[in-house]
């Protein structure tokens, strides 16, 4: 499944453009692309290895895997557009951040990436269910993180998104 994300980010990647033949040339994909490739900003997140002993160290890893994918994404993307970091990544809440990253695109269309999305929710809905519906379900951090890329969409910054887990 990661690797399948990976070949996703290489092939709508438009940084990733110039090495589209020597990755994707001798494939059938290579010689029949699509209209779409190369034409996105990814977004990629990867939410295994969330520490989930407590609530408190479940919200913090995930709040600092969204931190790290965000920074990464402005890095990437910062000669097309102009972010500011500071103020995207001073928010304290994982959809705040998001919701900054987003308000901060205009021109382009975001490919949204997730990998193991549900990796740390399974371990805390087979320990403690409890936790799992402040997390995950209700007004939890997750679903409104979630709620952010929906609206993302709406708004027609976020054109596509694939999501992978365990689940």
């Amino acid at each position: 499944k990661s690797l399948f994300i990976s070949m996703l980010s290489y092939y709508y990647d438009l940084n990733e453009s110039d090495q589209f033949e020597t990755l994707f040339g001798q494939c059938e994909i290579g010689r029949n692309p699509t209209a779409k490739k190369n034409s996105y900003l990814i977004l990629s997140f990867d939410f295994s290895g969330i520490n989930t002993k407590t609530n408190e160290t479940t919200y913090a890893g995930f709040l600092d895997k969204v931190k790290k994918s965000v920074t990464r994404f402005i890095s990437n993307y910062q000669e097309l557009i102009s972010f500011n970091k500071t103020e995207i990544l001073e928010s304290n809440t994982p959809e705040g951040i998001l919701e900054g990253l987003l308000n901060s695109v205009q021109d382009h269309k975001i490919y949204v990436l997730v990998d193991e999305y549900d990796h740390f929710a399974n371990e805390i809905l087979s320990f403690n269910p409890h936790d799992y519906l402040n997390i995950v379900a209700k007004n939890g951090f997750v679903r409104k993180f979630y709620e952010v890329i929906k609206i993302g969409t709406g708004r027609g910054v976020v054109d596509r998104i694939f999501i992978t887990g365990v689940s």
